[in-house]
């Protein structure tokens, strides 16, 4: 009987210890619209960032470019999360090139999923919630359990001649690590909003000054199997706070304040 239960308690710490090895990390990040051109290779950029732990990654200077947002003293401003119909990039309106061809931005939550221990992982597996503190419009919840690998969402076998990358098949697939640019977030600004259309040039804070503070994150969730500590989750909180006025074209009445800068606070847990 003593040896019986000496195996149990061997079997369920090695179960735990190999659990305690999944981590999950956020990395948010201001990108181009989705349906822009520029998209994809901005997609391309941002996994290789956030696998490389949120690191910079692509051209500088062009809309591809991947760069996380700060943990502290992060300015972002609203204008770099509208997305619109018009030419447009971070608030400006018919932008010079290279960004000329641009739709607005977008606020991508990046996550990175990791394992240990031989402990493998599916996509299928991981959740999401987005919850904001304005009035819900941003929030949303769901996962992945139907969903496939793809290039937005990819996931990477480690093989003795380098990583394998899975960007197509069922999330069902076992793999070692799971890569996503993330869930996006944005205000959508068309043009048919825009009293006489969008304007030529300037910016575009002034047709969403009525957003008052906020704040907008998103927790991602990943479930081990374990019924008492399956659960690893992160998460990337965004504060909102009002940026400086910006004259307002004639015939635009100002709201309360466009909003200016995101202060962004990030949680990381093992189970």
């Amino acid at each position: 009987m003593t040896r019986f239960l000496s195996t149990v308690v061997a079997v369920c710490a090695t179960a735990a210890a190999v659990q305690a090895q999944v981590a999950i990390d956020v990395f948010p990040s201001v990108g181009p619209n989705d349906v822009s051109a520029s998209f994809p290779g901005y997609t391309a950029n941002a996994i290789t960032g956030v696998g490389a732990g949120g690191a910079a990654a692509g051209t500088p200077g062009t809309p591809s470019y991947y760069e996380s947002v700060p943990v502290t003293n992060s300015t972002v401003s609203v204008t770099d999360i509208l997305a619109t119909d018009f030419p447009s990039w971070r608030g400006t309106v018919n932008p010079s090139a290279p960004f000329d061809q641009e739709l607005g931005n977008k606020l991508y939550f990046g996550v990175q999923v990791t394992s240990g221990q031989g402990l493998q992982l599916s996509l299928s597996k991981l959740a999401y919630r987005v919850s904001d503190t304005y009035d819900g419009r941003f929030s949303s919840m769901g996962d992945f359990s139907t969903a496939d690998y793809s290039s937005n969402w990819v996931g990477v076998i480690n093989t003795p001649t380098g990583p394998q990358y899975i960007t197509s098949g069922p999330g069902t697939q076992l793999v070692d690590e799971i890569l996503g640019i993330g869930i996006p977030v944005s205000i959508p600004l068309p043009g048919s909003s825009i009293p006489g259309g969008p304007p030529s040039s300037g910016s575009l804070a002034p047709y969403v000054s009525d957003y008052p503070e906020f704040m907008v994150g998103t927790t991602y969730t990943y479930d081990t199997g374990d019924l008492e500590t399956g659960i690893a989750f992160g998460s990337a909180d965004v504060t909102v706070t009002p940026a400086a006025a910006v004259p307002a074209p004639p015939g635009i009445a100002l709201g309360a304040a466009a909003v200016g800068l995101l202060a962004v606070r990030r949680v990381r847990r093992r189970v």
